[in-house]
């Protein structure tokens, strides 16, 4: 293996890890005091907001970005999350109407009186309405960034034709 594309894994394999550990830290104030119901959704909008902020800001020094062949399935696939997150927060709002802990939890690890409760409902209120919030943004961002490459590298090449032709 070339040296470059072993950089390249082992810097996306750390920042795998850092947005596992992000997510991790997020999450823990919920996951160790029960069985939260939304884990997987939830982690899954922590992990793609912090994944493709980082797209967002490095998209001309990731090799796999430059195939147009892996671009274009990354910006289809991502309508499917934009839907999936707004289809998770339309189930979780109502449960925030309702104030009790238990429309999230399984059940409690922790025996909790009223204000830790009521603590942990803002908690998980205001965490998944921010990763939803951020997984959005950073999937119409990272979008728009993958169209805005597509038409400037179309530019380019428009440009080096009509270069030619004179």
């Amino acid at each position: 293996m070339q040296k470059k594309t072993l950089y390249h894994l082992i810097r996306e394999f750390l920042w795998v890890l850092v947005a596992s550990l992000v997510c991790l830290m997020v999450l823990s104030p919920i996951i160790f005091k029960g069985n939260y119901k939304f884990l997987t959704s939830n982690a899954l909008m922590i992990f793609m907001s912090v994944l493709y902020f980082r797209m967002l800001f490095t998209f001309t020094e990731l090799p796999y970005m430059r195939s147009l062949w892996v671009r274009i399935p990354i910006f289809l696939v991502n309508f499917h999350f934009i839907i999936m997150i707004f289809t998770t927060e339309q189930d979780v709002i109502p449960r925030w109407e309702s104030q009790n802990i238990f429309q999230f939890m399984y059940d409690l690890t922790v025996e909790q009186n009223l204000a830790q409760r009521r603590w942990l409902v803002d908690y998980i209120r205001n965490e998944y309405l921010l990763s939803g919030v951020a997984g959005v943004v950073s999937i119409i961002a990272i979008n728009t960034r993958i169209l805005a490459s597509f038409f400037t590298r179309n530019t380019r090449r428009f440009n080096e034709m009509l270069q030619d032709t004179n």
